[in-house]
């Protein structure tokens, strides 16, 4: 697919990383061209341009690419106004750029190696590249696991149609067994075998962001079962550099997942990768072009055939700017704990980091910092506000609040709900539904099942899902027996007949004691509205997931074997006497509440009837759908209100949403959710940094006094192993 984009026009002058365009890919696979199989090939509508710059303004010298002065014709083609690299700054040649080499697992070159001047066999200049490219395909197909260096980072990549190799990987990784992995393709028509490419599809894959887009798998797809276990989805991106475009050349199609271990960073230089992925990985493809800011890949989600949702924007998709419907006080939005993403705001512009992953290690929160120095010193923006989330316990709270800055605190789901309004140019009333796993709310429970009347200022929580212990808080999420347990004790303590056998034999005396004291006793369980935990317990009762191996797995097993049919389950929605907390709608009988417990029920009651799990799935999404049309509507009746936000990753389930929005439009509601922006916490910063330039500043006082903070922000340093010397051979036995 053609595609030509400017250079960048931003505020931040840089523009994201672009993939590989038509016409660079047709020089280098004809054999007279001079960069003929060049892995580094650009043009000003294609290459790296995020992931190389230093500092700005953007120009080759403030580039990692300052390393390689360009040869005579590449100087001219620089100059040249009627050449199509007339000042790409990333301009290269065999003869003059960046090179490649393979080393073994002990750092050993198997093949390639830096310096200019061809090969000995007196082919020019590429030649070595090429041939450690070929020798990397030779290992993969007989089932190897290669490290290659990307635009942003690292991937691991395997065969993805040997599942030797690819239980391998998994096992290597420590990545769970039932979480899918991202497959690579060279072209189209080898993405069309493998799963349903629609026509938007098939544009925004070949597009210049070149996203990871989940397509529905084919029945007949040559790929390892290993590779996506338990999904209907296979995420598939297509090869978007030259070097990914040299290696998958007639080759199956590969497993191509982020270079790291489980829990931590994907890795982003040469020494890291030696060090952290050893044990992993058989070979490493590595190149001499320094990565200067890690950038994951970005995923889409297609909505039926015709428009696409972002589920993480990284690669392909920042730096750009996001017009805010407000101008603001430069800010730092710090964002939410899991999926995290900072921003920085200032006048009526946003900018939105790369996927930074969640905060639960030490290098992770060690590469926040770093990014949040990284991102400060690329845009200018020095900021005079700090925004975090409600949770006093996340470390992004605890780093926005240590900073020498006035700082806001923002509910997590009103958060999630302005970052819609933020992305549709907002900031009037609407009516929110924000669903997700967990939030602190503002009396100090755990929300996840919330209808809120909000615009960008404020809210007002107008209905919720009923509040349920969660035996052992935050272990609930990783056991959903424990939630199964929860709700079988309050809603069903008198039908012990119906129970499901696998539950109870799922459980032994101490941990049935466990669920009984948290339901009965409330101790160790603090009470929860989510949405998500209901999922989870729902996965758990039908057999389909008691135990996750990944955020979010239990229901995605449950989107994943869903089956509609015509019934639903329906919830029973009452009226709270009396609200508890300040946010609750301004009426005297309070919020409406949610009673899951005749969904519950009916659930068990199908079971005992031996209704299909998977018909019982589908009348709980159905049931879902159907209640959130009902709220809605009460809602409006009061309010007058008639647009809906859908927010929260919850709504990341296609089958869910999509079956909310019919009924939705069917009552006449106009519907706003994210799709250029993730709508779960991957958006949490947007929504903060709209929340926060809706303040009035007298309320926290004087925002504009002359601060330390900008010193702080751009002395954060680099995260250790993160920067290359590559002056020379790197690595043991060179």
């Amino acid at each position: 697919l053609e595609h030509r984009i400017k250079e960048a026009t931003l505020a931040v002058a840089v523009a994201p990383d672009i993939a590989i365009c038509r016409d660079c890919r047709r020089e280098m696979t004809t054999s007279k061209n001079r960069r003929f199989r060049h892995p580094f090939i650009t043009c000003t509508s294609c290459g790296p341009r995020y992931t190389i710059v230093k500092a700005v303004p953007y120009d080759r010298s403030r580039t990692t690419m300052d390393k390689f002065p360009p040869c005579p014709q590449c100087a001219d083609e620089y100059r040249d106004p009627e050449s199509r690299r007339h000042h790409a700054q990333p301009i290269a040649c065999p003869d003059c750029g960046p090179q490649v080499k393979l080393l073994d697992a002990n750092g050993v070159i198997i093949s390639g190696g830096w310096g200019w001047g061809g090969s000995t066999d007196g082919d020019r200049g590429g030649s070595s590249d090429n041939a450690a490219i070929r020798r990397a395909r030779q290992l993969l197909k007989s089932g190897k696991i290669i490290a290659v260096q990307g635009i942003g980072g690292f991937h691991l990549a395997c065969l993805a149609t040997n599942s030797a190799s690819v239980r391998r990987l998994r096992r290597c990784k420590g990545r769970a067994e039932s979480r899918p992995l991202a497959v690579m393709v060279h072209d189209l028509a080898q993405a069309n075998k493998i799963a349903s490419v629609s026509a938007t599809a098939a544009k925004i894959i070949g597009g210049p962001e070149a996203p990871i887009v989940l397509l529905r798998s084919r029945y007949e797809s040559e790929l390892a079962p290993e590779v996506n276990v338990g999904s209907r989805y296979t995420g598939i991106m297509l090869a978007y550099t030259p070097l990914h475009f040299l290696l998958t050349k007639d080759m199956p199609p590969l497993v191509m997942t982020s270079g790291n271990r489980t829990g931590e960073p994907m890795v982003t230089s040469i020494k890291e990768a030696l060090n952290k992925l050893t044990g992993i990985a058989d070979a490493f493809l590595i190149h001499n072009r320094p990565i200067e800011r890690r950038c994951d890949d970005s995923v889409v989600q297609i909505e039926g055939s015709a428009t696409a949702k972002v589920i993480r924007r990284s690669r392909g998709m920042v730096p750009g700017e996001i017009e805010l419907p407000v101008y603001s006080r430069p800010l730092l939005a710090c964002g939410a704990e899991q999926k995290s993403v900072i921003c920085l705001a200032a006048g009526n512009k946003a900018i939105l980091s790369a996927h930074l992953g969640d905060l639960k290690s030490s290098a992770g929160l060690q590469q926040y910092q770093y990014e949040i120095g990284q991102l400060a010193s690329l845009t200018g923006i020095k900021p005079r506000l700090a925004v975090c989330d409600l949770h006093p316990d996340y470390l992004s709270s605890a780093f926005a609040r240590q900073l020498d800055l006035p700082c806001i605190a923002v509910q997590h789901h009103h958060a999630h709900i302005a970052a819609v309004l933020a992305e549709h140019k907002k900031r009037t009333q609407v009516i929110g539904v924000a669903f997700d796993g967990a939030g602190y709310g503002a009396d100090s429970q755990i929300w996840g099942g919330e209808f809120l009347i909000a615009d960008a200022r404020e809210y007002k929580r107008a209905a919720h899902l009923a509040y349920i212990p969660q035996p052992g808080g935050d272990l609930a999420s990783l056991n959903p027996w424990r939630m199964a347990g929860a709700y079988l004790e309050t809603c069903c303590a008198d039908l012990h007949h119906l129970w499901p056998a696998k539950i109870k034999r799922r459980l032994n005396k101490e941990q049935w004691s466990l669920i009984w004291a948290a339901t009965c006793l409330g101790l160790g369980a603090p009470k929860t509205s989510s949405i998500g935990r209901l999922f989870d317990a729902v996965s758990a009762l039908l057999g389909f997931c008691d135990q996750v191996g990944y955020e979010g797995e239990a229901a995605v097993k449950l989107e994943t074997l869903a089956r509609l049919d015509f019934r639903s389950y329906a919830f029973d929605i009452k009226r709270e006497h009396g609200a508890n907390d300040a946010s609750s709608a301004n009426d005297a009988n309070g919020p409406w509440i949610i009673d899951p417990q005749p969904v519950i029920r009916a659930i068990l009651t199908d079971l005992r009837m031996g209704v299909s799990p998977s018909l019982i799935a589908g009348r709980f999404h159905l049931g879902l759908a159907e209640m959130i049309g009902k709220v809605c509507g009460l809602i409006r009746t009061e309010t007058g209100l008639n647009e809906v936000a859908l927010a929260g990753g919850v709504f990341d389930n296609a089958v869910l949403r999509e079956v909310a929005m019919r009924v939705l439009a069917r009552m006449g509601f106009t519907i706003l959710l994210n799709k250029k922006i993730p709508g779960n916490d991957g958006g949490i910063a947007l929504g903060q940094a709209l929340v926060a330039a809706m303040q009035p500043s007298q309320k926290y006082g004087e925002l504009f006094r002359p601060v330390a903070a900008a010193s702080q922000l751009s002395t954060l340093g680099r995260p250790e192993g993160g920067e290359d010397d590559v002056s020379g051979d790197t690595g043991a036995g060179h």
